[in-house]
């Protein structure tokens, strides 16, 4: 039979033994959890670059896979070399459609098109002045929203024949200050052109004018051209011609101090003045009546009535005699 005894210095150290061990495996342990957890970390990073690259890849695509949905082609321009000739009044009007935009859309949605001359889809019957007009049309894709646009360019030139001038004759009559006007009315007979500039030599007239005047009316067209015509401008006085008589009362045989009233009518009673002489001396006012209690036996009274500013035009009454 074996003898078993225990080592004294082997069983001493034991617990040392086991403590190392101890150590040893809890070190091992945390480089395991380093290395797992710096793994895992790594792999989650890859993951986050992954996803965002895809989404970067994604975004691109869509954004290079993504064509206009809408096209326009403008009509013809036409150039200066080759311009619409414009018509008497100046204006060119487009005859028909075949200068109208065109659009189409790739996706089958409704398209509106519109220019910016006439705010409609057509140009049909449009006017355009003389000069070069940019028309812009655009086009729009209900569907996708989208919007496109583009320009063309009409020219139209005048043609060349100018305006003409067409005058008419016109009287006219003093005001009692003497004065006369006119306007570009009353001489032009309906001018015709692309006319954008009328003026006259003459528009104001006074005593100095009464007879006939020529009156030289100009007009010019938008390239310049000019045209003239002269009419005639009848200046007259207010009055013409005039007659005047005087009526007394009482008209009888008076007695000395008796009052005597006159009464002056005036074929033509606008816009006169009245002049009252007892044998050539003046008397009176500026009435058409007329009193007095000096006459003398044989005294003759007349009234003269004036008409207008300047040259007045006079009328003289038959005197009345008085019989005191």
């Amino acid at each position: 039979m074996k003898q078993h005894y225990n080592n004294p210095r082997f069983t001493s150290k034991l617990p040392i033994l086991f403590i190392g061990i101890f150590i040893l495996i809890s070190s091992m342990s945390e480089v395991y959890a380093f290395v797992d957890s710096s793994t895992e970390a790594d792999s989650h990073l890859n993951a986050t670059e992954v996803l965002s690259n895809s989404v970067m890849e994604k975004t691109n695509a869509t954004i290079a896979l993504t064509p206009s949905t809408v096209s326009i082609t403008c009509g013809a321009s036409n150039s200066p070399v080759s311009p619409y000739v414009a018509n008497a009044g100046g204006t060119y009007t487009i005859p028909n459609a075949s200068l109208d935009a065109t659009a189409t859309s790739s996706d089958g949605g409704a398209i509106t098109i519109v220019n910016d001359f006439t705010s409609t889809s057509t140009l049909n019957g449009a006017v355009f002045p003389i000069g070069a007009t940019v028309v812009e049309w655009t086009a729009t894709n209900l569907s996708s929203g989208e919007v496109v646009t583009c320009v063309q360019t009409i020219n139209v030139v005048d043609n060349g024949t100018g305006p003409t001038a067409n005058c008419k004759n016109v009287t006219v009559t003093l005001d009692p200050s003497g004065n006369a006007s006119i306007t570009l009315a009353d001489i032009d007979n309906g001018s015709t052109g692309n006319i954008v500039l009328r003026t006259l030599d003459r528009t104001l007239f006074n005593c100095s004018h009464v007879g006939t005047n020529p009156v030289t009316l100009t007009v010019t067209d938008s390239n310049g051209n000019k045209d003239t015509c002269t009419a005639t401008v009848t200046v007259k006085r207010i009055v013409t011609s005039a007659t005047v008589s005087v009526g007394a009362s009482p008209s009888t045989t008076i007695c000395p101090g008796t009052t005597v009233t006159f009464t002056a009518t005036p074929s033509i009673a606008a816009n006169v003045h009245y002049r009252w002489f007892i044998d050539g001396a003046p008397a009176g006012t500026d009435s058409n009546k007329f009193s007095t209690t000096s006459l003398n036996d044989g005294d003759k009274v007349t009234v003269e009535t004036r008409y207008g500013a300047c040259n007045p035009l006079v009328a003289i009454s038959p005197h009345f005699t008085a019989n005191v």
